[in-house]
């Protein structure tokens, strides 16, 4: 028997790629999670022979159940930061399916930009139910792809009007807020302290290993989500947050380990909770009151979730490719 393996590119993945069902599948991999209908299994960390370069595997498993089959896989992050001297991205994201009866390889799908939504889709649904409902002011630290995403994602749950920009390179962060102002959205550079007392929501995107802002300038009422912090080492949010905040997180075990709550206290570590258990309880409510905070680090079951539900839209529309393997 000659089996076969489906391929999905990157055109067709952006395609098929929309906000509405990508939010979906990354709230439901929260919710699974929580509900024990899933399993998110560790994130194992490597490198190449190249100095700097990063590869991260993370896998998930969503369980079967009577309607539906399970979703078994994972996704190989890479960053390789000499790339663009070659032409190349520094980042690199691949998914693959596996067949959860047999555990044969069911479909490869190039992810790099689907990884950027899925990214970003957690962002969104931190926002969507932790922040004020009519947060309209955004401070956004990073001015790179991903930021760009991030921007786009906040603007499926929550109406921006303002985005502030905080980069350390100007003409980057000058070029993302030209086309956030072409795209409709008033749009500036400035420093960190300014953006940050507008903000209602502020958002992370960095590779930083030391806080960004300051923690005095955070108003209650701000929800801020930390995206950048997935390796050992790196830092984004001031410590002095956590212990009067609202804090929540995709993994304990993982953000614990190498997300943003890497620098808890242990007390602080015991009141972390994860953002799906939060809305399967209903944990999760807005109050001008509190400082949320949210950490993403990033799990391999949420990119599962997405890329099943690609594979499905995929099959309906006739958009897939096999080849024998």
């Amino acid at each position: 028997m000659t089996n076969t393996l489906i391929v999905i590119d990157e055109v067709t993945v952006k395609r098929l790629a929309k906000w509405d069902w990508i939010i979906d599948a990354v709230e439901r991999a929260f919710v699974s999670l929580a509900s024990n209908a899933a399993e998110a299994f560790p994130t194992v960390l490597g490198k190449g022979s190249e100095t700097g370069t990063v590869v991260g595997a993370k896998s998930g498993l969503i369980k079967a159940s009577a309607s539906s089959e399970g979703k078994l896989g994972l996704k190989l992050g890479t960053y390789w930061p000499e790339n663009p001297n070659k032409g190349l991205a520094a980042h690199g994201s691949t998914t693959l399916l596996l067949d959860d009866t047999t555990g044969f390889p069911k479909a490869i799908i190039n992810a790099h930009y689907l990884n950027g939504m899925r990214t970003a889709a957690a962002n969104a649904v931190a926002a969507k139910y932790l922040s004020a409902p009519d947060a309209g002011t955004l401070a956004i630290f990073g001015a790179g792809n991903q930021a760009r995403f991030e921007v786009e994602s906040l603007r499926q749950v929550r109406n921006i009007q303002q985005v502030n920009i905080v980069n350390r390179d100007h003409v980057k962060a000058d070029a993302f807020a030209k086309d956030l102002i072409e795209s409709g959205i008033e749009a500036r550079v400035c420093d960190a302290e300014t953006a940050v007392k507008e903000a209602q929501l502020i958002t992370t995107v960095t590779a930083a290993r030391a806080p960004l802002f300051e923690s005095q300038w955070v108003s209650n009422g701000t929800h801020i989500s930390a995206m950048g912090s997935d390796t050992p080492g790196k830092q984004e949010i001031p410590t002095s947050l956590f212990e009067h905040s609202r804090i929540y997180c995709d993994s304990h075990s993982q953000s614990i380990r190498i997300g943003e709550f890497q620098y808890a206290t242990e007390e602080q570590k015991a009141k972390l909770e994860e953002l799906g258990h939060a809305i399967a309880t209903g944990n999760c409510s807005y109050s001008s009151n509190n400082i949320t905070i949210f950490d993403s680090s990033g799990i391999g079951l949420q990119d599962v979730s997405v890329a099943g539900s690609l594979l499905e839209q995929a099959t309906q529309q006739g958009l897939i490719k096999t080849i024998p393997f």
